[in-house]
């Protein structure tokens, strides 16, 4: 059996500020990384948040064997030329606000198994497409008010 292993990406104002690897079950990495954070979070300014959402990703087939024995965990499913795999990914944040109704997570870290470099990356790049999707969205609310 393959031991699992995780990514964690801590993100700090829309930038990847640093990306681990680490060995361990998912759920109990994300358990650590919130008992950890919860020491830091200043509970008087900011939320406590952890969400759990689900990302589709792309691989190249065919899949290697460290890579399949993961995927197959999450239901890999090949499409076309490739294969698609639905991953879980927690996001922690500890240091956020709200602003006139928008919240605003200033630092917060993305946890997920690992699957490869590229996978990597496309999980990152699209949190951060996401951070930047909606703070735009919020600066065109602005400007309509």
């Amino acid at each position: 059996m393959v031991r699992e292993e995780c990514v964690i990406v801590y993100i700090e104002g829309n930038k990847i500020a640093k990306t681990e690897r680490v060995k361990g079950d998912l759920i109990q990495v994300v358990k650590e990384c919130a008992k950890k954070l919860i020491d830091q979070w200043d509970a008087e300014n900011s939320d406590f948040i952890i969400l759990r959402d689900n990302y589709t990703v792309t691989l190249k087939i065919p899949l290697k064997p460290e890579i399949a024995d993961i995927a197959k965990k999450y239901g890999a499913r090949r499409v076309g030329d490739h294969a698609e795999v639905t991953i879980p990914v927690y996001e922690i944040s500890s240091s956020n606000r709200w602003i006139e109704g928008s919240f605003q997570a200033d630092n917060f870290i993305v946890i997920f198994p690992y699957l490869s470099d590229e996978v990597t990356d496309q999980i990152a790049n699209a949190v951060i497409r996401s951070l930047a999707e909606a703070r735009e969205e919020e600066e065109l609310g602005e400007e309509e008010l």
